[in-house]
């Protein structure tokens, strides 16, 4: 299993996947109503566009562009619920892969229009960027001679999930190569006090 489905399991719980709607009327702003699915019932009309997409960062250094090229929902394009839904669960995915564990990002907010046209609105708080504080070999082949050098991963180093899968098979194929099979996977514990995380590869 990736790296990046596993760390999934440490970032805080995400609820379930709704939409919040709200439409411009006279009488003000009203909150849409939620169906027993969690799916939030909208009037929103099935030709009504998106108008707008922001990013409301409570911290962190990521830019605004650099979020919407990570999901679907385009400015000029039809409003979908579900891909909304699809698009705050891709963030999520995508912010804990680049070692922002703690990454938490809101139900969309939706506000229509008179037109039907919407203003999305994303607001995410980042969390820190946990870095790596040690890289620790265990299994049956941890002890193998000249291994303990083979990883490339080093303390201080961003807890990328792409780095530290690649440092799955980097120290898989390096054991293959010397006759020995084993099956390598890794796992992070995270401090969220100090905002450091160990890497374990468990080699067996």
């Amino acid at each position: 299993m990736k790296l990046v489905v596993a760390t999934l399991l440490l970032a805080v719980v995400v609820g379930a996947f709704k939409v919040a709607v709200e439409k411009v009327a006279p009488e003000g702003l009203a909150s849409a109503s939620t169906s027993p699915h969690g799916q939030a019932e909208t009037d929103v009309r099935a030709d009504g566009l998106v108008r707008s997409v922001r990013f409301s960062l409570a911290r962190g250094s990521l830019r605004a562009a650099t979020l919407a090229d990570v999901i679907d929902t385009r400015a000029g394009e039809p409003l979908s619920a579900a891909r909304l839904e699809a698009d705050r669960e891709r963030l999520q995915q995508w912010l804990v892969a680049r070692g922002h564990l703690d990454a938490v990002v809101e139900v969309p907010t939706v506000r229509v229009g008179g037109d039907g046209a919407a203003a999305v609105e994303f607001a995410v708080d980042t969390g820190p960027l946990y870095v790596v504080r040690a890289v620790v070999l265990r299994g049956r082949h941890a002890d193998h001679p000249g291994l303990a050098a083979v990883a490339t991963l080093r303390p201080g180093n961003d807890a990328i999930a792409e780095r530290i899968d690649g440092n799955v098979e980097l120290l898989r194929d390096w054991l293959a190569h010397r006759g020995v099979t084993a099956t390598v996977t890794a796992r992070m514990e995270p401090d969220g006090f100090t905002g450091e995380v160990d890497v374990i590869y468990t080699i067996d």
